[in-house]
């Protein structure tokens, strides 16, 4: 019961993870000093970009202690039909970039936020931890 309650508040070990109902796919690895965080969205679902266009949205965040700057993508500007306003957001295969300030040794934990959407609704906001090595 205390290694799933630590899971729950700290993240499984383990650089794959799937959110949205499965509709999101992400995986974290560490590359020389950066910690890349792969998304992958199934066909007709977005998250929201970093900076969304509306104050209402969430956008997508990756923060971690040991993170510096994050590169987010360049979003994509559509219109869907809950929304009549021009949307950014992300779709597809996307890569989120965070520079590493240290290397400590250990397991790394860095934090994704997001909201996934499709064309006709938007699920709850949720949250993935990585903790990669």
């Amino acid at each position: 019961m205390l290694l799933a309650a630590d899971e729950l508040l700290h993240g499984e070990l383990g650089m794959r993870r799937y959110g949205a109902r499965g509709a999101v796919k992400a995986m974290a690895k560490l590359v020389n000093n950066w910690i890349v965080v792969e998304l992958n969205m199934r066909e007709g679902w977005h998250i929201n970009a970093h900076q969304p266009l509306q104050k209402n949205l969430i956008g997508t965040r990756l923060d971690g202690e040991q993170l510096g700057q994050v590169f987010y993508p360049k979003p994509d500007y559509l219109r869907l039909s809950f929304q009549r306003s021009t949307l950014a957001l992300y779709q597809g295969k996307v890569r989120l970039h965070g520079k590493l300030l240290s290397q400590m040794p250990g397991a790394l934990s860095v934090r994704l936020q997001f909201q996934a959407c499709d064309d006709k609704r938007c699920l709850p906001p949720e949250e993935m931890v990585f903790k990669v090595r």
